[in-house]
């Protein structure tokens, strides 16, 4: 099946012993890929009451700007031509031969995926699709999984165009950092998906979102948060009842 993958990395533009070394990483891996400069301000909006209401705290500057680079990245996807977006952050590590011959080589939107996981930054409750044995080796050992709760880190991912526009049109607003407002399918209805074990993984560098609990204090609007919580709770089970039907007929045909 023909598919054309933009491959973005995201990274600031004065990172440069993070993008050397990403670089080297990527020299001889076959990929096609481009850096794209972080953003350290937001272009989208955002309000702290909302923040403070959706997450529990303010976001600092950092996760605002890297809400912003996903956000931007994801737009200037959409204004090309290819049919899927990878999007990596600039300490990433993956078995790229893997990923270049037996992910990237499928369509993932035409196939019912939108949104697949190559990290998580810890677990989250998920459940396993069924896969027939004669595909199973398409897998090479991995199992591909729905995943219903936060993973935290937006490392990897791979976003169709449909997946693209529907992450546009949802995230106009910042209230949460990116990566878990990507997880929150139970709103925007993009299903989040995941091969494990995960065929990338982040190295152990410097962080550049630092201080996020720096601001955390008492919630002023500890009232509305806490209403908020048991909306978004009802919203969350109720996906998830629907999940479970839809789960028992999807077959992701790539394997």
């Amino acid at each position: 099946m023909h598919t054309q993958t933009s491959i973005r990395v995201i990274s600031l533009a004065d990172a440069h012993a993070r993008r050397d070394a990403l670089t080297e990483r990527l020299a001889g891996t076959g990929l096609e890929w481009s850096f794209f400069d972080a953003h350290r301000h937001p272009v989208v909006s955002y309000c702290k009451r909302d923040a403070w209401i959706a997450k529990g705290r303010p976001l600092v500057p950092q996760e605002l700007g890297c809400y912003s680079s996903h956000y931007s990245v994801w737009k200037d996807f959409l204004a090309g031509t290819a049919t899927q977006l990878l999007v990596l952050e600039d300490d990433v590590s993956g078995d790229w031969d893997y990923i270049k011959k037996d992910v990237l080589s499928f369509d993932l939107g035409s196939m019912g995926i939108h949104l697949l996981r190559l990290y998580a930054g810890g677990p989250t409750r998920c459940k396993q699709l069924r896969v027939e044995p004669e595909r199973c080796g398409k897998l090479r050992g991995r199992r591909i999984f729905q995943l219903l709760g936060y993973v935290e880190g937006a490392l990897a991912y791979i976003l169709s165009r449909q997946g693209a526009e529907r992450l546009l049109e949802h995230c106009v607003k910042i209230e949460r950092p990116v990566d878990d407002e990507m997880d929150r399918s139970w709103i925007h209805g993009v299903h989040s998906f995941a091969l494990i074990p995960y065929p990338v993984m982040e190295l152990q560098v410097p962080s550049q979102i630092l201080n996020r609990n720096s601001s955390r204090g008492k919630n002023p609007y500890r009232t509305e948060r806490y209403r908020y919580e048991i909306e978004d709770k009802g919203r969350r089970l109720a996906y998830e009842l629907k999940e479970s039907i839809w789960r028992r007929s999807f077959r992701p045909v790539m394997f």
